[in-house]
């Protein structure tokens, strides 16, 4: 009698460790610690030898049978797709909705600290994610971070990753800190700080403001910027999908507002997201203002003003109204 083998995309599987009193943020896993995929909604008590170890294996392959083996995707994209537009821009949207507009954007380039092959990189970045989300709700007082993310291969950086965050600008300097701290400690290797050829580990940059409080429409215009950034390695024959009612059927590079979209190399495995805990459609149809707007409202905003990047102060100024 032969074993039946379920895979398990570890690319869907969105993973954090819940720790015990005590226990040390990054560090091993101790008893009473545990592991959640957000996901499968499930937690449970793992012993993996270190955490990164741990999150790099989702515990319901595990838990679930012996017969079960775990692969991590290897669906090769040489481009960002409608689907991955729509979701980041929805991502984006949440954030404002909730008051969390994305003013802090980094990027990683994971290759000038030894990490080369696509895999191990899906697997760093998943750790780092998870870090972040440890540091922020392990305070007295939890940081609100939300983020969204997307990989890129480029001729100068190999792969390396762009972040687009919310984070308060008073803690803006110790997540970067955190962020190099994790680098560091995941490869083993000094960061390059800037060399002859240029190249930088970690870099990241905020919006200017000389009173030190943003304005809601500097944060617009920083998003909007950044974000089409972001999309600039599009899909040169994405067409817009009918969910962005206003511009379906439109070529996507220009609903997006993107002049020309430019090669961003082949990647195996996911190519973007973002933080599903507070961000995602669940997670954000939960929270007092998705329970208050109704929690499909990003989705309503996309679908009537399409990509309307320019638009989002608006939408903001009366929403504001409708909290207030």
């Amino acid at each position: 009698m032969t074993s039946t083998i379920a895979e398990v995309d570890l690319d869907t599987c969105i993973l954090e460790a819940d720790r015990a009193p005590g226990s040390n943020p990054g560090g091993a896993l101790l008893p009473g610690d545990t592991l959640r995929c957000w996901t499968h909604a499930h937690s449970i008590a793992f012993g993996k030898a270190t955490y990164f170890q741990a999150v790099e294996t989702c515990v319901l392959v595990k838990w679930a049978s012996p017969g079960q083996r775990p692969r991590r995707s290897t669906r090769l994209t040489a481009a960002l797709s409608a689907d991955d537009a729509v979701k980041l821009y929805l991502a984006m949207l949440r954030a404002n909705l909730l008051g969390m507009p994305l003013t802090y954007f980094a990027t990683v380039a994971w290759t000038t600290v030894g990490l080369i092959d696509d895999a191990e990189i899906q697997a760093a970045t998943q750790a780092l994610m998870t870090r972040i989300r440890e540091w922020s709700t392990r305070k007295r007082e939890p940081i609100h971070v939300s983020w969204i993310w997307c990989h890129e291969r480029g001729p100068h950086l190999g792969l390396h990753t762009h972040l687009l965050m919310h984070v308060p600008h008073r803690d803006a300097p110790r997540l970067g800190k955190v962020i190099c701290r994790f680098l560091e400690n995941y490869s083993g290797r000094a960061l390059a700080v800037g060399s002859e050829d240029g190249r930088r580990t970690f870099k990241a940059i905020e919006p200017s403001s000389r009173t030190g409080i943003l304005s809601a429409a500097s944060a617009i215009r920083f998003q909007r910027r950044l974000m089409r950034y972001m999309m600039k390695g599009v899909d040169p024959n994405g067409i817009t999908p009918k969910l962005v009612e206003r511009q379906a059927g439109q070529q996507l590079c220009r609903a997006l507002g993107v002049g020309r979209p430019r090669d961003q190399g082949e990647i195996a495995g996911k190519r973007c997201g973002y933080s599903v805990h507070n961000v995602g459609r669940a997670a954000f149809a939960r929270h007092p203002v998705g329970v208050r707007l109704g929690g499909d409202t990003a989705e309503n905003l996309l679908r009537r003003d399409g990509f309307a990047f320019d638009a989002e102060a608006l939408q903001l100024h009366h929403i504001a109204a409708l909290l207030g």
